[in-house]
């Protein structure tokens, strides 16, 4: 458009530019929503061209002619197709409330069964019963809710022949007949109009329809030949005021064809607390007409709303009385009353009810209530049948808030069938209705069903207490009809299982509503079954159920259980104390029947018990006191699971025996004791000791247990555990040998078949497991001290100081080697000369054997290592002449930072030999098969390295055991 313009400036005259400038401004002033003036040159320019000029001009920018007359006749008119919406109440939310009632901001919520919550009502919608608890809005303001305007859409509509003309209007006469002309008055400041062919005229206070008349007759009568019709152009603006409760209170200018709907929306619409049942409209300070709005908006009658004249005064008074309306309605809300004061006593329920558009289908009529505030102030709530004349003609007050009821959603005369089959689903009841009818055959299965056991879940009548019988699907599909085909209740629940998969989640919404009729003096009917079981956990009890039936529920239990002995747990409801009973798990145990709350543990034969028994024990000592005495017992010594354990009714030695798992093998047979603690008149502690024959107590002589008794089974003397060590190497049957006490190292290595011709005896390598674990702590102890040596030369080295920063390097290599060493356990021997006292009865250098020594004889190894602080660490073949200084020789000699006065040997045996380097004597100099010569750092000029001597020292025997262990695959 803009480009289109610009090009058409630059050619063709100036009075036919300024023309069009003036048409394109005229007819495009409405899309870009800001008013643009014509000066009155570019109006007598645009009129002064020729009609067919201005059409085609008009044709060119694709506006009608008519368009373009009225754009350059009339005052300038916003046009907008549209109110912009805006936030309802953004701007009012703080205004004063101009002596409005709090009534309006204090409605309760609607949800549930009469509940209240007193919250601002204006921000609620309408909800049901459903607890649904939906805020109620006030009805019909946000129809109004647009952003304030000056003008408001109104041009485009027909004139009606009640139209009042006034100064501003552009009336449009054509002329035909014997001369053809068109003539556009405008109505000027004294409501006249100039008339080329026959001059003024007052036309002022006209209705359109007058005007018309005439017009029409003075054309007829003055000039003959000639008729005429008449339009209305372009028409005036009037000024009218929008006060009281209104989103933006004041003068807005609008249309003259404005009514009382065109001037509330362009002052936005109504405030929170303005009345949309008694909007006034007052004319020269009379009251000329009152607006009700739900007119409109319910019944869609305009015939109250008026057109407006310049001076007009819209008013809107605050709300009057209002009352909410919520739950199975089709327009829940707060509603305003009728204004006059003889329809606000007359208000009925019924009336709300059309107000809200009616009842919905699942509307409960005869559960109805109105939430209301009582003479005291209080809020109360009155109950309403809406099936009866009395109800719908119940009168309604100020704040009140109806509620209608929702049907329940319940069914009624229906099972349900859910779980592990088919076809779950909802079903009509009838009379004689069984299990088969739900599950016919084994088709209606998924696979995996459990066909043992099933559930029905049933509400007793007229309490609505649970109810629940177990049913054998199995049994029923072998036989329906038989009394295993349970006949079916309405709203019976049949749930099938799943023999794989944990029913627990399953079965606690049922669980959960058992346990909701509980009472003080009546337990929830549920069990607990617990410990070697399939599926451990709660489950309902249901008619006649045993401890073999809780066991059916939980799947039975898994292997390794122990049949003879499970501990039964029953609570009495009303003391809340517990009784325990030691039971089997087969013959009439498993009769036993089964009550609220009962708990059964059952045991495996190889895992420990206590964590099972912590519970049982806790509650125990809990309910103990003076009149109760404290029902437990202990069994430690040579039992499978030594513990604490209850005391039931009558148990004997030989019971808490078999409770704590039985014997082991050790255990003595012969004899065991019993610690008891007695209370002499409950005033002193007495101890007993009894010693008993449990061969005799085997025999069914039992001792009967008392509170707080210890039984310990004895060990058989002299008990030896199998015990073993192994020899490798260079003998002739190495392997793992049983030892028992006395054995010694010579014994085994007689048991191996003796030596090979290969065994280097000396070099024998003896390994404990106990040294292992000492050495492993000293390396710990160790590699801790070394850490923070290191760390402190690290601080002094960041001060530049020469000697530290060196120790740090070393200390953090050796630190890396002691972390990577794993302790060995070696206990140094002498083989040779073990083997050749092995016939002396003294053996001092014999060692007796432990259970897990290791005995390694490595072969014959003809080398000596050299290694540590010389030129080229290397091994060297064993020369019977060299001493240690030859092989340090022949390795390159020392380097630079070797300590030569604290060389030492580790002989093949695990030995450390120091050698006496001095002036004049030199001592330990011989070296022999299999040694390792050691020249270790001069750690003498930095203090903190003498200590790590000693570690270096033991990382370098650690690394010639692991050479000789090699020699023989251990590694």
């Amino acid at each position: 458009m803009m480009t289109y313009f610009l090009n058409f400036l630059l050619d063709g005259n100036a009075r036919r530019k300024l023309a069009m400038l003036f048409l394109m401004f005229s007819v495009s002033h409405s899309s870009i929503g800001s008013v643009i003036s014509p000066t009155p040159q570019q109006v007598a320019a645009f009129k002064s061209m020729p009609v067919s000029e201005q059409k085609r001009l008009a044709k060119q920018l694709g506006v009608s002619w008519n368009a373009g007359i009225e754009s350059a006749t009339s005052r300038p008119v916003e046009i907008r197709d549209t109110i912009e919406p805006r936030e309802i109440y953004d701007e009012t939310a703080n205004k004063p409330s101009m002596g409005v009632s709090s009534n309006i901001n204090r409605l309760p919520a609607l949800g549930g069964e009469g509940g209240v919550e007193e919250k601002d009502a204006l921000d609620r919608e309408g909800g049901s019963d459903n607890f649904k608890k939906e805020p109620l809005k006030r009805y019909g303001y946000d129809l109004f809710a647009g952003t304030p305007t000056t003008f408001a859409p109104a041009t485009d509509i027909p004139v009606s022949s009640d139209y009042v003309v006034g100064p501003g209007d552009t009336v449009v006469v054509q002329l035909y007949g014997k001369d053809n002309a068109t003539h556009e008055l405008s109505v000027n400041r004294e409501g006249v109009i100039a008339f080329p062919q026959l001059g003024p005229m007052n036309v002022s206070g006209m209705m359109f329809s007058e005007l018309k008349a005439h017009v029409k007759n003075s054309v007829s009568q003055q000039m003959i030949g000639v008729r005429a019709t008449v339009t209305m152009g372009a028409l005036r603006s009037i000024r009218v005021f929008v006060l009281g409760e209104a989103f933006r209170p004041g003068s807005y200018t609008i249309s003259a064809l404005s009514t009382i709907t065109n001037a509330l929306l362009s002052s936005g619409g109504i405030n929170k607390v303005g009345s949309l049942r008694n909007i006034q409209l007052k004319r020269k300070g009379k009251l000329v007409g009152k607006f009700d709005l739900y007119d409109l908006l319910l019944k869609g009658d305009t015939s109250k709303d008026q057109r407006l004249q310049p001076g007009d005064v819209i008013f809107i008074p605050p709300i009057g009385q209002t009352v909410g309306i919520g739950g199975e309605v089709k327009r829940p809300a707060i509603y305003e009353l009728n204004a006059r004061a003889d329809q606000v006593t007359k208000s009925t329920v019924e009336d709300l009810v059309k107000l809200a558009g009616g009842l919905l289908p699942t509307a409960y009529l005869k559960a109805s209530s109105i939430n209301r505030i009582n003479e005291q102030g209080i809020r109360t709530i009155v109950d309403v049948d809406l099936t009866q004349f009395s109800g719908k003609s119940r009168t309604v007050r100020d704040a009140d808030v109806i509620h209608v009821s929702s049907v329940l959603d319940t069914l009624e005369n229906v099972i349900v069938l859910k779980g592990h089959v088919k076809r779950p689903g909802t079903f009509a009841w009838k009379k004689g209705a069984r299990v088969s009818d739900l599950l016919p055959s084994m088709h209606s299965l998924l696979p995996n069903a459990d066909l043992t056991y099933a559930l029905i879940r049933r509400e007793k009548q007229p309490n609505h207490e649970i109810e629940i019988l177990k049913v054998s699907v199995g049994a029923v599909i072998n036989a329906p009809g038989s009394v295993a085909d349970i006949l079916l209740d309405p709203q019976d629940l049949l749930w099938v299982f799943d023999v794989g998969i944990q029913r627990i989640d399953i079965l606690e919404n049922i669980n959960n509503q058992i346990e909701f009729q509980a009472r003080s003096d009546r337990y929830a009917s549920t069990a607990t079954i617990s410990g070697n079981v399939n599926l451990p956990g709660k489950y309902p009890i249901h008619m006649g159920m045993t401890v073999g039936g809780l066991l059916q529920a939980a799947r039975s239990f898994m292997p390794g259980t122990d049949l003879d002995k499970a501990i039964f747990v029953h609570h009495l409801p009303v003391t809340g104390k517990i009784n325990v009973e030691l039971i089997s798990l087969t013959g009439d145990s498993l009769a036993k029947m089964v009550s609220a709350k009962d708990e059964l543990i059952v045991f495996s034969i190889e895992q420990s018990r206590a964590e099972l028994m912590e519970p049982v024990i806790a509650q125990l000592q809990f309910q103990a006191d003076k009149e109760d005495e404290l029902k437990v017992v202990n069994v430690s010594g040579y039992v499978r699971s030594p513990g604490t354990y209850p005391l039931s009714a009558g148990m004997t030695v030989g019971d808490l025996i078999g409770l704590a798992g039985g014997f082991k093998e050790q255990a003595f047979g012969l004899g065991a004791e019993i610690t008891r603690l007695d209370t002499d008149d409950k005033q002193y502690q007495v101890f007993q000791r009894l010693t008993l024959d449990l061969t005799a107590q085997q025999n069914g002589m039992s001792t009967i247990l008392g509170s707080r008794d210890q039984l310990y089974i004895k060990r058989i003397p002299n008990w030896n555990e199998k015990e073993t060590v192994s020899i490798k190497g260079e003998v002739n049957f190495p392997g793992v040998y049983p030892i028992y006490k006395g054995d010694t190292v010579s014994d085994l290595v007689s048991r191996a078949g003796g030596l090979t011709d290969y065994a280097e005896p000396y070099a024998a390598v003896f390994l404990r497991d106990s040294l292992k674990k000492r050495e492993q702590e000293q390396l710990q102890r160790f590699k801790k001290q070394l850490e923070r040596d290191v760390a402190e030369l690290k601080l002094e080295a960041a001060q530049d100081i020469t000697g530290p920063k060196e120790s740090a390097a070393v200390g953090g290599t050796l630190l890396s080697q002691l972390s990577d060493a794993e302790a060995m356990g070696r206990l140094v021997i002498d083989l040779p000369r073990i083997l050749a006292e092995s016939n002396n009865t003294l053996r001092a250098f014999n060692i007796e054997l432990k259970n897990k020594d290791q005995l390694i004889i490595p072969p014959k190894n003809p080398e000596v290592s050299v290694l540590g602080e010389i030129q080229f660490p290397t091994s060297h073949l064993y020369n019977r002449s060299s001493d240690v200084f030859d092989y340090i020789e022949i390795s390159g000699g020392y380097s630079s930072r070797a300590d030569e006065s604290r060389i030492y040997i580790i002989r093949a045996n695990g030995q450390v030999a120091a050698v006496d380097n001095g002036w004049f004597i030199k001592n330990n100099t011989e070296v022999g098969p299999g040694d390792t010569v050691i020249v270790p750092y001069d750690v003498y000029s930095v203090s903190p390295m003498v200590y790590w001597s000693g570690v270096s020292q033991i990382l370098f025997q650690l690394a010639t055991t692991v050479a000789a262990l090699n020699t023989v695959g251990v590694f």
